[in-house]
């Protein structure tokens, strides 16, 4: 299992196969800090508050994180899992292209 960084967004493209939105990824591809992220409405990636290691006040502004690349994120749909459909079939992973900070696609990366 070990550290990953969260990821809060609102981008209809991540849901489960069943149309359901998935507010909250995990990944291992940014600090593995426990750091928190949000794609905002425009797509751009920022960095929120937290990590271990990088601690910031709440009361700071969030910062950009400007990354070039794909990342791999996931999550279960809680949804689907209440449903009674086992954790291994709402599971949901997606690679996620950001230029310059902004998500430029979403691909689902394995089977619901």
């Amino acid at each position: 299992m070990g550290m990953f960084d969260r990821i809060q967004h609102a981008d209809p493209r991540i849901g489960c196969t069943k149309g359901h939105m998935l507010g909250e990824l995990q990944t291992k591809d940014l600090d593995c800090d426990l750091a928190d992220y949000n794609i905002r409405d425009d797509g751009m990636l920022w960095w929120e508050r937290g990590g271990w290691k990088n601690p910031r006040s709440p009361r700071m502004p969030p910062l950009p994180a400007g990354v070039s690349g794909t990342l791999r994120a996931d999550t279960g749909c809680e949804t689907c899992e209440r449903a009674g459909v086992g954790i291994l079939d709402a599971w949901c992973e997606f690679d996620l292209a950001f230029e310059k900070g902004r998500l430029v696609s979403v691909t689902r990366a394995a089977a619901d």
